[in-house]
């Protein structure tokens, strides 16, 4: 399965995505994180998660 990785900041930029750790900013802003998940049957699931930051 490949998973595509998007991260939406509180104003819509997206921030960069270095393998599998985020770079950042602190200060207690909160994320929004979209997994794209592609099974082996061609089938895609999306979820959402919200992250904050602390």
């Amino acid at each position: 399965a490949k998973v595509a990785i998007r991260l939406l900041g509180r104003d819509g930029h997206r921030v960069r995505v270095r393998g599998s750790r985020f770079a950042l900013p602190a200060g207690g802003s909160s994320y929004r994180i979209e997994l794209a998940i592609t099974g082996e049957d061609g089938k895609r699931k999306t979820k959402r998660h919200t992250v904050l930051v602390l």
